[in-house]
């Protein structure tokens, strides 16, 4: 829980960017307000933040602010006037204040008036996550989250999604790399859920995109705008970009191998500028912004380490670098299965990958058992996965067709 001189720093911060303009303590006609912002020398608007959430307090601050009224508009000032709180106001506090043309309200509806923030993780919960899908059925994943170990790839030591999630909310940026399969895009799923659930009480706004979804784009504020209104929700853009360059953001941004151009050379100069400006968004965002970040891809996709940072725009000695394993551990793998309620013995020649086993879960048991002891079966196991994979990289833009894919 943010202390009380935080929430009332977050609420003139979150003021100034409703209204466009400072946001100061002042003195009006002798009496002192927490937050006073003039949008217009002949409109203002008075906030006064509590903590203290008694009907006395609060009938005490509409008293202040229903005698400053009358005196600013004795001055030719029109001033509008709200109570804000941490939590919801009773119905009575609301009625007392609507009395006198006074708005009572919690800093969560307050809030709403630059970003509806709650919004945006509802629609955004409701879409895939890259390729965190059923792969079979294309869906989000509805399994449980299995918890698994990341490794340092700078300290080499292993690391939780807990610790992932504390590095990012202290302000750092990071690079998730890992091969084909391996549960990226399932880590900046259930960071979004972890740090989503967070964000209440605070101005930070963590913003899940997929990369794959934004072909062809040159700065972030197409990028922005392109991912709210895949989410029907375009109304949000210019409120997100009016701020993008402060550090109220969280970007979880993940696939930056699937956001590349369809142009191909043999020339290594000029794939490197192919890179470059299939990225020019993602480095536009990243340089343009002081939020954490967490961006994720597929190793070996850039020539060097030094490529990477410079075509993300992120500078190697104030980057995090992290690795998703290739395979689970036998405690995860186990983990797995029984949250998705499987007994099954797995052959010693069958990679233990997530996504693997999410097509295992697709499968039938006695259908597996055969597949597990019969060699023509297990041919038709590895057939299935080549198919799921064509149509998982499908899925990256619609100019791509599985079936082209699975022939090539």
């Amino acid at each position: 829980m943010v202390t009380w001189q935080e929430f009332e720093k977050n609420v003139k911060e979150l003021s100034s960017y409703i209204w466009s303009c400072n946001a100061v303590n002042e003195t009006v006609n002798g009496v002192k307000f927490d937050c006073v912002l003039k949008p217009k020398d002949n409109y203002w608007i008075l906030v006064e933040i509590t903590e203290d959430e008694s009907l006395t307090k609060v009938r005490t601050d509409i008293s202040k602010l229903a005698t400053a009224r009358p005196f600013l508009f004795s001055q030719n000032i029109y001033a509008e006037c709200f109570i804000v709180m941490r939590n919801e106001p009773t119905e009575t506090m609301q009625t007392t204040g609507s009395g006198l043309f006074i708005s009572v309200l919690s800093y969560s509806s307050f809030s709403k008036r630059f970003i509806d923030y709650s919004s945006y993780v509802f629609a955004r919960n409701k879409k895939v996550f890259g390729s965190s899908v059923n792969p079979l059925s294309g869906e989000p994943d509805s399994n449980n989250y299995t918890p698994v170990f990341y490794q340092n790839l700078r300290t080499k030591k292993d690391v939780s999604l807990k610790d992932i999630a504390r590095c990012i909310s202290d302000g750092k940026r990071m690079i998730l790399l890992g091969n084909y399969g391996t549960g990226k895009s399932r880590c900046i799923r259930e960071l979004f859920f972890t740090l989503s659930y967070k964000a209440a009480g605070k101005i930070l706004y963590p913003i899940a995109i997929n990369l794959k979804e934004h072909w062809g784009q040159q700065r972030a504020d197409e990028l922005i705008r392109r991912h709210l209104g895949s989410l029907g929700l375009s109304n949000l853009a210019d409120s997100l970009i009016k701020i993008i360059d402060s550090d109220r953001f969280i970007f979880l941004l993940d696939g930056f191998d699937e956001i590349g151009s369809q142009v191909w050379s043999d020339d290594t100069y000029k794939l490197k500028q192919i890179r470059s400006s299939s990225l020019s968004a993602i480095h536009d965002l990243i340089s343009s912004t002081k939020s954490p970040i967490i961006i994720t891809g597929r190793e070996h996709y850039f020539s060097s380490d030094k490529e990477m940072f410079q075509l993300l725009g992120l500078k190697n000695s104030e980057t995090e670098l992290f690795k998703c394993k290739d395979e689970f551990t036998e405690s995860e793998m186990e983990n797995y299965l029984q949250s998705i309620s499987l007994a099954v013995d797995l052959p010693i020649w069958l990679p233990k990958r997530p996504l693997i086993c999410q097509i295992i879960n697709t499968i039938r048991k006695e259908e597996l058992d055969k597949i597990f002891i019969d060699s023509y079966s297990a041919v038709e196991f590895w057939n299935t996965l080549i198919k799921n994979i064509c149509e998982r990289e499908a899925r990256i833009s619609p100019k791509l067709q599985s079936e082209t894919i699975y022939n090539t």
